[in-house]
């Protein structure tokens, strides 16, 4: 059963460095998060902080019947309301991704990551993006968004190479990181 999705804004003033916007992501975000993946052969996507669903249900849209998501969430209302979307090809983990054991090393054909890693210290960052290159098969793909280039470096030195892109029709609008895991 789908449910309302829960209000962003709210969950938001309630604690923004978690969150990390007043508003959900745009379609035209998930579009250029996605743009890329060849979604016409069976892939396991990971989604670090699936929020309020906006970009899960893109990636729904978009991957083979053969395929899967595993979406990391660690808020508790988003969590209920990911496990109410009902797709077999979705599975919630309500965990940090740093802690997951679940997630087989080299077994993702790409991470999208919704989270605010503007307001993670440097280490907490530099731990994220191991895992995530821990994860990633060879060639596996890594997408970050970000209201900034803020971190566009970090990110860059950690997995080399880097397509920057810019979505104008977001709010605010954003820059999304490409790499691909060599």
């Amino acid at each position: 059963m789908n449910k309302a999705r829960p209000n962003l804004t709210r969950e938001a003033f309630k604690n923004l460095r978690q969150i990390g916007s007043l508003v959900e992501s745009s379609p035209y975000l998930s579009k250029k998060l996605l743009k890329g993946i060849d979604f016409s052969k069976p892939v396991h996507i990971v989604e670090l902080g699936g929020g309020n669903g906006a970009v899960t249900r893109s990636i729904l849209n978009a991957i083979s019947p053969n395929s899967r998501v595993s979406t990391v969430e660690i808020h508790p209302e988003f969590v209920k309301h990911l496990r109410s979307i009902e797709d077999n090809r979705l599975e919630v983990l309500n965990e940090c991704i740093s802690k997951n054991q679940s997630i087989a090393e080299q077994s993702v054909d790409a991470v999208i990551s919704c989270l605010p890693i503007a307001n993670f210290d440097t280490a907490k960052k530099k731990e994220l993006l191991t895992k995530v290159k821990s994860l990633l098969k060879p060639a596996g793909q890594f997408r970050q968004f970000q209201y900034s280039l803020l971190d566009y470096g970090q990110v860059k030195a950690s997995f080399g190479n880097m397509q920057l892109d810019y979505c104008l029709f977001n709010i605010p609008p954003a820059f999304v990181y490409k790499s691909i895991n060599l």
